[in-house]
């Protein structure tokens, strides 16, 4: 018998009475796996250098030494069975075992096939077993990828396709429900046909369908259906033929051009577009989380109420507040200096200033320590007194406060309003039209002044009173809700917010430096109607590309499915693929 072996094939023993012969095909797999699992070998031993290839190679030997083992029970059942087993060839694809002669009972064909995929499964199974008393190291590395492997192996083998042992099952089932072996042949080669179009099109359509983008090993699975095309029909042009017309040209084609049609129509509307992928993300976002000021209002903040305390004057409060705040980008601070020059007021360099995000200033105005912020600012930098009593709640009402302190002790306040935009109101209830679930806001400003904002623009869920600290936590318990969500901001205070996000979008017009770099997006005429168009955007790209995915799938099948039968040459597979 080994007289006789194929070329190409060299025998290395004998089981069963059955030569063992390996294909010369087998060492360019033996090297790239040797390749793929250096990098496991290092981590788990380290410093191993060059030999790490080497422990590579033999875990290739092991994994083989599982094929032989499985192929080895099809070649002892087959002659308990009475049949003769010329040889058991181990290959690139894997194994075969040469049986002579055709299964003359259903029975027979059955026993024969299923115990191959047993005989794996045991293995992998024996192997998981013994995992919780394998040390660490090598030993554990190999014990887990024999566990792995033969289970695959075992798993994928019994699905019911020709040439799988599976098909060979199914075979073997509809003959003996049959009586018709012819029958039974050609529902198990029609399965195989069935598997081999699932396995080549579940890379292409893994992205539309999980997200998940494939990769070149994903796209390698037309290199295996053109080599089994190959081991079956001995016909290098159909191969050639299979290879060029699955090329996935087509399939990488078909997002970027989608993709940059998007990014062209969203540029056109004044929608910044940093990150691609965000593209595709805005189709699944359910939840929107917007910021207060500068973004659901204009941020353009004004002075509406002076009111000093004790024997201070109202311009005097302005001045030593505007002098402060005269460093900082806060919209408040605008408001104020801006009030401070249409008075007619000069104002000097504040010395010593520093400014905490989302919560106030320190500065020193004419040798005094000034502080200006929310009240619990001023309290957690040493104010005493209980100065928000003296405030007149009813006539604060609407405001943004801003306490005043001088030396410890509180000046006054200050009351500032902002408008509302415009087309915020249209932007929400658009939002909400599209299927968005959540639509919620979160301000570092007053529960009163945060409602009345609200309120304006038909928001049912607001969260006032927040620090930057507190805003990244409700985008995070959204997130852990399961919800995929995107934040609206401008400020420096919201940039923690934004990064935290699925999707950050910036109004890039007037938000600040720190907050466009954490955002993803920009709209940079500060248009929230521009989010609404971005989903149905987003929404309208996705069908696109999944058009197109589904356009080659159809095409590459079709076009294989005809250079495996020989119909379609090479050179008509190329100019169909171009």
């Amino acid at each position: 018998m080994s007289d006789q072996r194929p070329p190409g094939t060299f025998k290395v023993g004998t089981v069963a009475g059955s030569d063992v012969l390996v294909s010369t095909s087998w060492f360019l797999v033996a090297a790239l796996i040797a390749v793929i699992m250096a990098p496991l070998v290092e981590q788990v031993q380290p410093g191993l250098g060059a030999l790490k290839y080497l422990a590579g190679l033999a875990f290739a030997v092991l994994l083989y030494g599982s094929v032989l083992l499985h192929e080895a029970s099809h070649a002892v059942m087959a002659k308990r069975l009475g049949y003769p087993v010329s040889s058991i060839t181990l290959h690139f694809l894997g194994g075969m075992t040469s049986i002579e002669g055709e299964a003359k009972r259903p029975r027979e064909e059955f026993f024969i096939a299923v115990v191959g995929p047993l005989t794996s499964i045991a293995v992998g199974v024996a192997a998981l077993l013994l995992l919780p008393v394998t040390p660490d190291g090598l030993t554990r590395l190999a014990m887990e990828g024999l566990a792995g492997a033969n289970l695959l192996v075992g798993v994928l083998n019994l699905v019911p396709g020709l040439p799988l042992d599976g098909g060979r099952v199914l075979k073997a089932g509809v003959w003996g429900a049959t009586g018709s072996i012819v029958r039974g042949t050609v529902v198990a080669g029609w399965g195989g046909r069935a598997t081999a179009v699932a396995v080549l099109v579940w890379p292409l359509v893994q992205e539309p369908l999980t997200g998940a983008q494939p990769d070149l090993l994903d796209f390698a699975l037309v290199l295996v259906i053109a080599g089994i095309v190959w081991f079956f029909t001995n016909d290098i042009e159909r191969v050639v033929s299979v290879l060029v017309i699955s090329c996935p040209c087509a399939f990488i084609l078909a997002s970027p051009t989608a993709m940059v049609a998007a990014l062209a129509s969203a540029a056109r509307l004044g929608i910044l577009i940093k990150n691609v992928g965000d593209i595709e993300i805005a189709a699944r976002i359910n939840a929107f989380v917007f910021d207060k000021t500068g973004t659901l209002t204009t941020g353009e903040l004004a002075v509406s109420r002076l009111a000093p305390q004790g024997d201070i004057k109202p311009a005097e409060l302005l001045k030593i507040a505007a002098t402060a705040e005269k460093f900082s980008n806060h919209p408040t601070a605008k408001a104020l200096v801006n009030l401070a020059e249409e008075a007619g007021v000069k104002l000097a360099d504040p010395a010593d200033f520093k400014e905490t995000a989302g919560r106030g200033i320190k500065a020193s105005v004419d040798g005094a320590s000034i502080v200006i912020g929310r009240a619990q600012w001023l309290r957690d930098n040493g104010v005493t007194d209980d100065f928000e009593s003296k405030v007149d709640l009813k006539e604060a009402e609407g405001y943004s406060l801003l306490f005043v302190a001088r030396g410890g002790v509180c000046i006054g306040w200050v009351g500032l309003q902002d408008a509302t935009r415009s087309e915020a109101k249209e932007a929400l209830a658009d939002l909400l039209k599209s299927g968005v679930r959540r639509v919620a806001m979160v301000s570092g400003d007053r529960q009163p002044v945060a409602a009345r904002v609200a309120a304006e623009i038909g928001c049912t869920e607001v969260v006032a009173e927040c620090l930057p600290q507190d805003k990244v936590n409700f985008v995070n318990d959204l997130k852990k809700k399961g919800y995929r969500v995107a934040v609206i901001g401008d400020g420096v205070n919201d940039a923690p917010m934004l990064a935290a996000g699925d999707m950050g979008v910036a109004m890039g017009a007037a938000g600040s430096e720190v907050a466009i770099q954490s955002a993803t997006i920009a709209l940079m005429n500060s248009d929230l109607r521009r989010l609404p168009f971005l989903m149905r955007l987003s929404r309208q790209t996705r069908k696109v590309i999944n058009q197109n995915f589904m356009f080659g799938i159809l095409f590459i099948i079709g076009g294989m499915i005809g250079a495996s039968y020989g119909v379609i040459n090479p050179i008509v597979a190329a100019m169909l693929h171009n």
